[in-house]
C-alpha cells in the first residue's frame, strides 16, 4: 500500500464508533481517530480498516469531541490532529491522558512546528507524526505505539535535536494517567524524600501525600516507593 493518508478518502463519520464487540479481542489495535477535516478523518479511517489487526472504533472532528468519544470507548490508541476547533490537539490530549489514561495519544499532523511539538509532548503525546507518510507506515506506527514504543516523524526528531543543540531542555511524555501534582510526588520520591519532606514541600497534609503516593503506585502497576523512584529516573524526571 502506496497511498498518502491525507490523499484518500473513505467510510466514516464524525463521531462514529465501532462495534463494542471488538472490546477485548486479543491482539486488536482498537484507533480513534481526530482531524477536523472530514476528507482526512474518513481516509485515515478508511486506510487503517485496511489493515489486518486494526479497528476504527470512532472518529472526531474536534479535540471535545475527542475526549468524551476516548472517555466512552477506551481506545488503544487515539491519532490525534493539532490545529481544531472547539478545543486544539493538545489541549485534547492532555485531558485523554487524564481521562483515559490507558489510550497512548499520537499526534499526527501537517505542522511540525517546534512550538507544537513540544506542547504535545509536555500534554503526554505517545508520539507525533506527519500526514505524508505512507499508509503502511502509519498502519505500522498505530502498532507500534499499541505496544508502547513511541513514535517520531524523522522532522520532527529534528526539532527536537535543534531544541537540545540550542540547550533547551527536551520535553518527555507525561508517566501514563498521572496528573501534574502526582508528577511533583513522583520527582520527590526519586528523591528519596519522606512523605512529611514531601508534605512541607508543596504545602499539603501528609494525608494528601499518602493518597498520591498510593494514586501514582496503582495508576503505574509499581509495588514500591523504591520501584517509583528508579520509574522516575528512568524517565527523566529527576
Amino acid at each position: 500500500m502506496t497511498s498518502d493518508v491525507s490523499l484518500t478518502g473513505g467510510a466514516g463519520s464524525s463521531g462514529g464508533a465501532g462495534s463494542s464487540g471488538d472490546r477485548g479481542v486479543v491482539g486488536l489495535t482498537r484507533v480513534l481517530v481526530v482531524d477536523d477535516q472530514r476528507l482526512v478523518r474518513e481516509g485515515v479511517a478508511s486506510l487503517l480498516e485496511l489493515e489486518d489487526g486494526i479497528s476504527v472504533i470512532g472518529t472526531a472532528a474536534d479535540g471535545r469531541e475527542a475526549v468524551a468519544l476516548a472517555v466512552r470507548l477506551r481506545p488503544d490508541v487515539v491519532l490525534m490532529d493539532v490545529r481544531m476547533p472547539a478545543s486544539d490537539g493538545v489541549e485534547a490530549t492532555a485531558a485523554v491522558r487524564r481521562q483515559a489514561p490507558d489510550s497512548r495519544v499520537v499526534m499526527l499532523t501537517t505542522f511540525d512546528d517546534e512550538d507544537y511539538v513540544v506542547r504535545a509532548l509536555r500534554a503526554g503525546a505517545n508520539g507525533y507524526l506527519l500526514k505524508d507518510l505512507p499508509a503502511a507506515e502509519l498502519a505500522r506506527a498505530v502498532r507500534m505505539a499499541h505496544a508502547g514504543v513511541d513514535q517520531f516523524d524523522p522532522a520532527v526528531t529534528a526539532r527536537l535535536l535543534a531544541v537540545a543543540d540550542r540547550g533547551g531542555p527536551l520535553p518527555s511524555p507525561a508517566p501514563d494517567g498521572l496528573t501534574a501534582r502526582e508528577v511533583d510526588v513522583l520527582r520527590c520520591l526519586a528523591r528519596g524524600a519522606t512523605n512529611r519532606e514531601i508534605a512541607a514541600a508543596l504545602v499539603v497534609s501528609e494525608g494528601t501525600v499518602k493518597n498520591h503516593v498510593s494514586n501514582i503506585l496503582s495508576r503505574l502497576g509499581l509495588r514500591d516507593r523504591t520501584q517509583a523512584a528508579l520509574y522516575a529516573r528512568d524517565r527523566g524526571l529527576t
